[in-house]
């Protein structure tokens, strides 16, 4: 173990760590799209949830998981990245939506937040929801009868119990936000 000099100027920390995140986020999936303050968020806010961690440590593997930053949370955050980055703008959704538009209005305030939210692999609550989701879109993405409302309206009643139970405070927009979300993103190869 020893010290390592870095060119992180301590003048401007910030900006010049979200520039080293799109440069290594760059390296790892090649040039796409994601915003480097939500990314940033999500990882200083796990360095203070693990800062925080207040548990036992019986092994120098256990501290390390508890305290530290592994390679296994940097490989969720690229997956999410990677995941987000097929997420369709809201111009390119909200011309398959036939709800009214206050409601699309409601949706869409939801959706630009949960692009976000997303990126957070370590919110259980969330990630309990989006496995109820999940679960769903493979029994209605492949049928060609259902519009994106039907398929939301669908996978938004098996999932109500769900949602309202973790989500909190519960919004109905939110989960119809998640739902379009998830199945813009789906893929049936990946796991949360």
């Amino acid at each position: 173990m020893g010290f390592e000099y870095t060119d992180l100027s301590l003048g401007d920390a910030v900006s010049h760590t979200k520039g080293k995140l799109q440069t290594f986020i760059a390296a790892h999936l090649g040039h796409i799209y994601f915003s480097p303050e939500a990314v940033y968020q999500v990882i200083i806010d796990e360095c203070r949830r693990k800062a925080n961690f207040k548990g036992d440590h019986l092994s120098l593997s256990q501290v390390i998981e508890d305290k530290g930053i592994t390679k296994k949370n940097v490989q969720e955050w690229l997956n999410a990245i990677q995941n987000n980055s097929r997420s369709p703008e809201w111009g390119d959704i909200a011309p398959n939506l036939s709800y009214p538009f206050s409601e699309i209005l409601l949706i869409r305030n939801e959706y630009n937040i949960y692009r976000s939210a997303a990126l957070d692999v370590s919110d259980r609550a969330i990630n309990r929801v989006r496995m109820a989701i999940i679960n769903e879109i493979p029994k209605i993405i492949e049928d060609t009868n259902m519009s994106l409302r039907d398929m939301v309206d669908n996978v938004y009643i098996k999932c109500y119990d769900a949602a309202h139970k973790y989500l909190t405070p519960f919004k109905p927009a939110k989960l119809k936000a998640m739902i379009i979300y998830e199945i813009y993103t789906y893929d049936p190869t990946s796991k949360i």
